[in-house]
């Protein structure tokens, strides 16, 4: 091993090089603290996924007698590009279910007058479905949130197991696309003034752009987006996990300068034979440069294998069972990570490397 390696610096210097890689492992679990908050993003994916799908319209109450409504329905089937599908305009609300951050929120819903809608909508977002027993006053919902409600086959869903919905209806079909959205089968042939606005060749902002043309200043609302809602929702987690990142940063940053302060200060004589023997600033800089680094690539290695073990872990033991689930890897979670260990390793590798490139054999 070559006398100037990162490795050999730290065989030499175990004991220190330890407390710094365990301070550098410290940044990579932040990733572990921002799947967490990322794994509310998860439960909500499918229904934002879906709300882009299927637009959702309303008649408005200053419309008494919904003739704004209708004519904006009847513009809308004649569009050849759209599909509409009317539902009841009656309030429905979702499941409550347990998140795997350990508090209770609700789930988005879906209504279809009639088991036709419904299978016509899953056939457009690609959901298998068992129709047989589905019939009026039906539930649909996924197995992953059954589980998260103790909820099977056949059982019923009313008022006194869950306050949000109003009602009995019977879980008649599950299905495996993980979504936390209950979807509903009610027929309410004089109150249908709500419809679903799905398309082939359109989805999204795109749709809904077009659906607000056929509108214009009639009196018919675009409900929001569920992504719009959920972005409100949740921005106080976003907000308190990166200022904890970098709170967390700072007092890492402060412990990792001042272990390797007095290391370095001691290590003075040697950079400055370094100095003497013909090393320029720029490869004594190079020299920190990989040793600091070389410790960070090991921190990184061993705590993201042990996130993923972790997780792996939580997953299979925990979550799964009870119909929840914490992501691998999330945007926040890396980002997390990132943040905080840059925050460590940046101005340690200048601070550091500025100081031992001024070394100077003649001052000994």
């Amino acid at each position: 091993m070559k006398p100037l390696s990162a490795f050999n610096y730290i065989r030499a210097n175990k004991g220190r090089s330890a407390i710094v890689i365990f301070m550098l492992f410290m940044t990579i679990l932040a990733s572990f603290a921002g799947n967490y908050i990322a794994s509310v993003d998860w439960y909500w994916a499918k229904a934002i996924e879906y709300d882009k799908e299927a637009v959702l319209i309303s008649g408005l109450s200053v419309d008494e007698e919904f003739e704004d409504y209708e004519a904006v329905i009847e513009d809308l089937e004649a569009d050849e590009d759209l599909t509409v599908l009317q539902r009841s305009s009656y309030g429905y609300s979702g499941i409550e279910w347990m998140c795997t951050m350990g508090f209770e929120m609700g789930s988005s819903s879906f209504v279809f007058d009639n088991k036709d809608d419904l299978k016509t909508f899953f056939d457009h977002v690609g959901v298998e479905c068992d129709y047989s027993n589905i019939h009026d006053k039906s539930v649909v919902m996924s197995r992953a949130l059954a589980r998260n409600n103790d909820l099977e086959l056949g059982d019923v869903v009313d008022y006194s197991v869950n306050h949000n919905i109003s009602g009995e209806y019977t879980l008649d079909a599950l299905i495996d696309d993980d979504s936390f959205i209950v979807f509903y089968v009610e027929s309410r042939p004089n109150n249908n003034y709500r419809a679903y606005i799905m398309s082939e060749t359109m989805s999204g902002d795109e749709l809904r752009s077009h659906i607000r043309s056929v509108i214009g200043d009639r009196k018919v609302k675009i409900e929001r987006s569920v992504e719009e809602e959920m972005s409100e929702e949740l921005s106080i987690f976003y907000i308190m996990f990166f200022l904890g990142v970098v709170l967390l940063s700072v007092m890492l940053a402060v412990t990792v300068n001042s272990v390797l302060t007095g290391h370095y200060i001691k290590r003075t004589y040697e950079f400055g034979v370094y100095r003497a023997i013909g090393l320029s600033k720029r490869n004594i800089r190079r020299k920190v440069f990989c040793e600091i680094m070389t410790m960070d690539i090991i921190a990184i290695v061993i705590a993201a294998t042990m996130v993923l073990l972790v997780t792996f872990l939580l997953n299979e033991l925990l979550y799964l069972p009870k119909g929840q689930y914490l992501p691998y890897f999330s945007g926040m979670g890396l980002a997390g990570a990132a943040i905080s260990n840059l925050l460590v390793i940046i101005p340690t590798i200048i601070f550091k490397g500025r100081k031992m490139a001024k070394a100077d054999v003649t001052e000994f």
